[in-house]
């Protein structure tokens, strides 16, 4: 009898969860990991960027991504954000990419530049489609919406100014298809004047808004398979009850 009992339950169980879980994917976006945009779906991408170009002003403005940097400064930057480098280190994380990208009067680095120089750690393949990609082929909207210095001006040899910054932009897909992408690290933004340096980035964090999916309206005989679980779950479960008590009634 309480096999019975519990064999409603369990179907009842059953019907209730299989039908009402659904997945919710994480909007945090470290460095190298993807996002999902279903058609007509947006994403609002945050990211950092360093200088490329020492000894020119730091942008005011960026343009939109269109390409990657060297592969040198890409796997150093990857690297300095395997060790927090960004964080704790960021003018010697600075310095390297200048180092790399052949500046001359750098100011004179440290041990941690000459570290992430030194380093071999390249920087992993994409998951997804790159955001660069799926933008040069008419699949993503990209939109650029702010931009703006990370702290203060800081001594940079005989200069003074700030040396990385942030900013957000969004992404639309106005493909008829699902799209898993990501921000390639070492994206680089062109700035409008020669006088400014290009910024080289990498996404720090993605939130995704995608459309709410529409059910297709049923009829009472298209739910007939679920309605039929239910009613077999309800029948087991009233039954053993009742067979419970009436056995009860003659003890």
């Amino acid at each position: 009898m309480q096999k019975l009992i519990r064999l409603g339950v369990c179907v009842a169980l059953a019907l209730v969860v299989g039908t009402g879980v659904s997945s919710a994917q994480s909007t945090d976006l470290p460095a190298t990991k993807t996002f999902t945009l279903a058609p007509g779906g947006t994403a609002s991408v945050s990211y950092e960027a360093f200088c490329l170009d020492f000894g020119k002003k730091f942008p005011v403005s960026v343009n939109a991504p269109s390409r990657v940097a060297d592969a040198k400064i890409q796997n150093a930057l990857y690297y300095g954000l395997t060790k927090n480098y960004q964080t704790s280190d960021a003018r010697e994380l600075q310095y390297a990419i200048w180092e790399l990208s052949e500046a001359e009067n750098v100011p004179q680095s440290g041990d941690v530049a000459a570290e992430i120089k030194a380093a071999t750690t390249a920087a992993p393949a994409l998951a997804g489609t790159s955001v660069l990609d799926a933008v040069r082929d008419n699949k993503v909207k990209l939109t650029l919406n702010t931009w703006e210095p990370i702290g203060a001006k800081v001594d940079l040899g005989a200069l003074t100014d700030n040396f990385y910054g942030k900013g957000t932009l969004t992404l639309e897909n106005t493909s008829q298809e699902s799209l898993t992408l990501a921000m390639p690290v070492g994206t680089v933004f062109q700035t409008p004047d020669a006088e400014s340096q290009n910024m080289v980035g990498y996404a720090t964090n993605v939130q995704v808004n995608n459309p709410a999916t529409t059910l297709p309206e049923t009829s009472a005989f298209d739910s007939a398979p679920s309605l039929w679980i239910a009613v077999v779950g309800a029948y087991f479960l009233v039954v053993g009850m009742m067979i419970k008590k009436f056995m009860r009634s003659y003890k």
